[in-house]
């Protein structure tokens, strides 16, 4: 009977030890229900402030909206370079070299100035060069230079154009003749050909008697050069169309007994052939 009791009292004392243990004050108490649900609202903010995609600014152009549609910067093209001229116009044109100068044009481009019947005497002091010499090559040039730049902006030619150091045909020594001087347009040295002349006329006084100009103001090459170069040749950009772009081919001029020839320097095919023998 002891026994039995001893058994009773230690399995009560056994399961008081068990509750008092769950219930110690040491433990931490469960967070309440509300205080609960306050941390679950706020773990879902902050994961949603994570993975938001922000929305566009409506300032944002359509470039950034979409990068698909912006320019890439290594394959678009930079911007056309304004072309500049340099030159009077054609009052002041006149006023300088003289009244009696008519204009011929190819739509707005200048191609002739002639003055051939105008007489030297009516031009003033100011239109004639003192002691001007038509036979001396220096004094021609010199004067046939400061009419083509002075004509540059009404024969259409931008100052981009090259050309070739001027070829002078001096004038009678005896001071009555006229001489001319003949400018060559070119690519880095290479003549274009047929064309791309200007032709200035000058008379004894230095005044202007003719100016004609086949310049071609929009060019564009479209071979290299392959072919060895052809012996007693010379490289000419040769003229394949003339508008609205001016078409080059690298070509070279062959001289053969009186006959040129002007041969394609990337197949070698002949472009042209002229027989300049005199009959």
């Amino acid at each position: 009977m002891n026994q039995k009791l001893a058994l009773i009292i230690f399995a009560f004392a056994f399961m008081v030890a068990i509750v008092a243990g769950f219930y110690s004050p040491e433990r931490e108490a469960p967070a309440p229900a509300a205080a609960m649900r306050e941390g679950l609202r706020k773990t879902r903010e902050k994961n949603a402030s994570k993975e938001a995609i922000p929305a566009p600014s409506p300032h944002s152009s359509a470039s950034a909206r979409n990068p698909a549609s912006a320019p890439d910067p290594r394959t678009s093209e930079p911007p056309l370079t304004k072309k500049t001229y340099s030159g009077l116009n054609e009052e002041a044109f006149n006023r300088k070299y003289g009244d009696e100068i008519s204009f011929s044009r190819d739509d707005t481009r200048v191609v002739r100035m002639n003055a051939i019947a105008g007489r030297s005497e009516n031009l003033t002091a100011n239109q004639r060069v003192s002691d001007f010499h038509s036979a001396n090559a220096s004094e021609l040039i010199g004067r046939a230079r400061e009419i083509f730049s002075d004509s540059r902006a009404l024969l259409g030619i931008s100052n981009d154009i090259q050309f070739l150091a001027p070829k002078s045909t001096p004038g009678d020594p005896s001071g009555h003749g006229q001489g001319q001087v003949v400018f060559q347009q070119a690519i880095d040295g290479v003549p274009i050909y047929p064309g791309g002349l200007v032709s200035v006329l000058i008379g004894p006084d230095g005044e202007l008697r003719t100016l004609d100009s086949s310049v071609y103001p929009s060019i564009q090459v479209e071979n290299v050069a392959s072919i060895a170069v052809p012996l007693e040749s010379e490289p000419v950009l040769f003229v394949t169309q003339s508008a609205p772009v001016t078409l080059l081919r690298r070509a070279y001029v062959i001289q053969n007994r009186g006959v040129q020839s002007v041969v394609d320097a990337t197949t070698g095919a002949e472009l042209l052939k002229l027989n300049r023998r005199i009959r």
